[in-house]
């Protein structure tokens, strides 16, 4: 078998705009069989990949028409080993020409793998919300449902603040949907290529905020705090957060910030 790794050499706003290829590549991989698994490294410097026992010029060759790769916007490593314990064991062998069976065997070795050290809820979890963190995007939020406090296994909620006249650093979340409500304050949304869009919310809106969109919020208000609750696709919730330092010094620019205010 054969771990694939990528490392990133272009800024993240040029991955971001080659993805959707590169998805469409990775479907490909996986409908011929070569590829059982891939994610993203974190911190997102890149990605991982588990190729099955092939010749390695038949994974080479798939490797030279890699999007990030072919545009030189990535560098890969290729590391192969002889598998000799674990569940992943029990995949088809080599030359099964079915992917589905690759598939198949693949999501029940893992099933069983992570059952082995992560247990799903049997009931209902209360969390109660008064524990504070801050987040990378330079945020008080308060703790809700997440994986650490609940197990959660594909979403997060949180309640976000932002004091009056503040703002987020500018990012994304990458692979994950978010979705907000606004409970009171109005906030302006700068969003999309180059925070190029822009959208006021008042309370009672709810905004969509798709993977790996860059957005930057901003409290309207110098007097009052702006209130929201934010759920996402992400059960670590600061996991898939990518900081996207250019656009924040560019926003800083055109808002006049001082210097102070990338601190």
């Amino acid at each position: 078998m054969f771990v694939v790794i990528l490392t990133y050499t272009a800024p993240v706003e040029e991955i971001t705009k080659m993805r959707p290829d590169h998805l469409a590549w990775l479907d490909e991989q996986y409908a011929s069989g070569l590829l059982i698994g891939s994610g993203r490294r974190v911190p997102r410097e890149g990605a991982v990949m588990l190729a099955r026992d092939v010749q390695r010029n038949e994974l080479e060759a798939a490797l030279a028409v890699e999007p990030y790769l072919r545009a030189g916007l990535a560098r890969s490593e290729i590391t192969e080993f002889s598998l000799s314990r674990g569940p992943l064991l029990d995949l088809p062998v080599v030359g099964d020409a079915d992917p589905d069976r690759w598939r198949g065997a693949f999501h029940t070795s893992l099933t069983m793998a992570k059952g082995a050290h992560q247990t799903r809820p049997e009931s209902c979890v209360l969390v109660r919300s008064g524990q504070t963190q801050e987040t990378k995007q330079g945020l008080p939020t308060f703790a809700g449902v997440s994986q650490e406090s609940a197990a959660a296994q594909a979403l997060c909620l949180h309640v976000v603040m932002i004091p009056p006249g503040g703002r987020a650093h500018a990012h994304l979340h990458a692979d994950h949907e978010s979705a907000v409500y606004i409970v009171s304050g109005e906030a302006d949304l700068w969003h999309g290529d180059g925070l190029g869009q822009h959208m006021v919310l008042t309370p009672g809106d709810f905004v969509y905020i798709p993977p790996s969109v860059p957005h930057l919020p901003a409290n309207r208000s110098q007097t009052e705090p702006l209130i929201g609750v934010i759920a996402r696709t992400d059960p670590n919730e600061q996991e898939s957060v990518v900081l996207l330092p250019d656009l924040d010094l560019q926003f800083a620019a055109y808002a006049h910030e001082p210097e102070t205010a990338q601190s």
